[in-house]
């Protein structure tokens, strides 16, 4: 491993039984090899880590799934601190290493064995009486959705300074590619490769059938104009998280964030690899 990576933070839930073994084994194997190491809880504070006080490590190493993974990813993006992580969860798209080989792997990554790759973020507006409400990076998507109610929501989309579609149904997603696999897939959107300069807009039940996912590039600006919306019931969330409560009045402008997510990979790691183990895709005859 290069000189720079001389401070490795472990973050995992450590009140977690399933990952206090995992956390405890990788901790005295890199001290061994004489790294320093410090161990953090990954709580949510909102869709970031909770300050806990701890050094900004030269990488930071995700135990657990996709979700604690994501968790210290954006939480990492404002330094460029690139991020590791080792699967405990169960699909596991972003965690590249398994608990069962992740010392053969580190053996790999010290030798130099492992290349960095970028993951785009979006920046997210919520605006509301022409006042900005709220702000956040985004690493998966974002979702505007109806909530508890069982009436539609219905807004306007721009794409720059062209008016696009009017939508009435359950709500939207706005996707980076890495989060293609996760709400975007299950609600009919493609499958884009991590590295494709593109988002991802994809209707949740239209009501107007012919409304379908669209791919547009990153450089473009997307505003949504809410038109429509059951107060304090329609949301906006970030990677899972609900940051915005509508009430129909809202305009809400995503766009491709400056910063980006470091993912560090093994080398040999193949997406299409990725692809086949976690949707079970047929292999070759």
């Amino acid at each position: 491993m290069p000189d720079h990576f001389k401070t490795i933070g472990l973050y995992g839930r450590l009140n977690d039984p399933s990952q206090q073994e995992t956390l405890q084994r990788l901790q005295q194997y890199l001290h061994e090899l004489g790294r320093t190491v410090f161990v953090s809880d990954a709580v949510f504070h909102g869709p970031e880590l909770k300050d806990q006080g701890d050094p900004l490590p030269d990488l930071a190493v995700a135990v657990g799934g996709d979700g604690s993974m994501m968790l210290v990813a954006r939480s990492m993006a404002a330094s460029q601190t690139p991020v590791l992580g080792i699967n405990l969860g169960r699909l596991g798209f972003l965690t590249d290493l398994e608990a069962d080989s992740m010392v053969e792997d580190f053996n790999r990554i010290l030798a130099g064995e492992f290349w960095i790759e970028n993951r785009t973020m979006l920046a997210l507006e919520v605006e509301r009486s022409e006042e900005l409400i709220h702000s956040s990076s985004v690493l998966n998507d974002v979702v505007i959705n109806k909530g508890e109610t069982a009436r539609l929501i219905e807004f306007e989309m721009m794409v720059d300074d062209d008016f696009v579609t009017r939508y009435r149904g359950d709500g939207l997603i706005v996707a980076t590619p890495t989060g293609s696999t996760a709400y975007s897939l299950s609600a009919g959107g493609p499958i884009l490769l991590p590295t494709l300069p593109a988002i991802n807009v994809v209707p949740i039940c239209p009501h107007t059938l012919s409304n379908r996912p669209l791919v547009i590039d990153d450089q473009r600006l997307i505003s949504i104009i809410m038109l429509h919306a059951e107060v304090d019931s329609a949301r906006v969330s970030v990677d899972g998280f609900n940051v915005v409560t509508l009430d129909g009045s809202e305009k809400i402008t995503i766009k491709r964030a400056q910063s980006s997510v470091k993912l560090l990979r093994v080398s040999g790691h193949s997406h299409y690899e990725v692809l086949r183990s976690k949707l079970g895709w047929g292999g070759r005859l």
